[in-house]
């Protein structure tokens, strides 16, 4: 399937409805795209980024919210984004870098918790 953004969009909102978290690596395999890709061959982390900023204009839950790192050697981790997710947060919600992991998985739970309420059926 060609990436675009209406279809991650619609990929990730067919996630968060069934209260589904996505791995970075699980969207882009959906999409034929590998992680590690420099950005110019990889449109989906532009995609994200404006899925963040439309979400925010329209007052709605941050949909690329749902979308976790993994790590090999803990896989069954409930881990969060990336830091590229935490710096545009900062900057559409007016709240501080998180400092460590707990403020990063409670800043996370907040915006999911938000995402799967809005998008769940």
């Amino acid at each position: 399937m060609t990436a675009t953004l209406d279809n991650v969009r619609d990929y990730l909102k067919d996630a968060a409805g069934k209260t589904n978290l996505v791995t970075y690596a699980e969207l882009y395999n959906h999409f034929g795209y590998r992680t590690g890709m420099p950005n110019d061959a990889n449109p989906i982390p532009m995609f994200l980024g404006i899925l963040m900023t439309e979400n925010a204009k329209h007052n709605l839950p941050l949909l690329p919210s749902i979308i976790v790192c993994k790590k090999k050697d803990k896989p069954k981790q409930l881990l969060v984004p990336n830091d590229t997710y935490f710096k545009r947060l900062q900057d559409i919600r007016r709240v501080g870098l998180p400092k460590g992991i707990k403020e990063k998985r409670a800043l996370h739970k907040k915006e999911v918790d938000a995402v799967f309420a809005h998008y769940v059926q």
